[in-house]
């Protein structure tokens, strides 16, 4: 019958198959755009899941090895770290100890050093006055021989008087010098002594 009305109407038989296999065609695509999309989901699920130790191997590579030994041993990590912790502890009492005799080494020397420095200052003051005594002691007895030798060279001196004549026959005749009579009288000299004339002239 079909045929029949195709044989009759070969025009809307054409029509009808092309649009059949149009349709038909569409289909197809679309089922295989949905199963390419399905199958690139699924690689890159794949591809996620693979990535996924990946980096977690790499991440474990780049970590330190200390943290891995710690993460592995907890329980040796944490004596080490007391057994540091202890040496720390232990090294800082031993410099906290030679700080402490340090300064007290410090203060002991400068103590010594003020005891000395007093000492010396002692010693230097009684030593100046020693010396001072000795030159006051010194002075007088050069002063007491001074005067000793002026009041013996006054007892020995007498006075003779001078009338005329030169002063070296004068000093001849008493037996004595020009200088000796200079320096037993004061302002006699070899041109003034006729000045003199009158006066007592001091020999010894």
């Amino acid at each position: 019958m079909t045929e029949k009305k195709n044989e009759e109407q070969p025009w809307e038989a054409s029509f009808k198959d092309e649009t059949t296999k149009q349709y038909s065609r569409t289909q197809n695509r679309r089922k295989s755009q949905r199963v390419s999309m399905v199958v690139g989901i699924l690689v890159l699920i794949v591809i996620v899941l693979s990535f996924v130790p990946v980096y977690k191997y790499l991440q474990e590579l780049n970590e330190p090895a200390d943290a891995t030994t710690n993460t592995e041993l907890p329980v040796a990590s944490s004596k080490k770290t007391t057994t540091s912790t202890k040496k720390v502890t232990d090294t800082a009492k031993s410099e906290s100890k030679a700080k402490v005799a340090a300064s007290k080494s410090s203060v002991a020397a400068s103590k010594s050093e003020k005891d000395a420095e007093k000492k010396a200052a002692a010693a230097k003051e009684s030593s100046e006055k020693a010396a001072a005594q000795a030159s006051e002691e010194a002075a007088s007895s050069e002063a007491a021989a001074s005067s000793e030798a002026a009041a013996s060279s006054e007892e020995e001196a007498k006075t003779v008087p001078f009338d005329s004549g030169t002063l070296y026959s004068f000093a001849v005749a008493n037996g004595t010098t020009p200088e000796e009579l200079y320096a037993m009288n004061p302002g006699l000299n070899a041109s003034n002594y006729a000045t003199f004339y009158g006066k007592g002239l001091k020999v010894k």
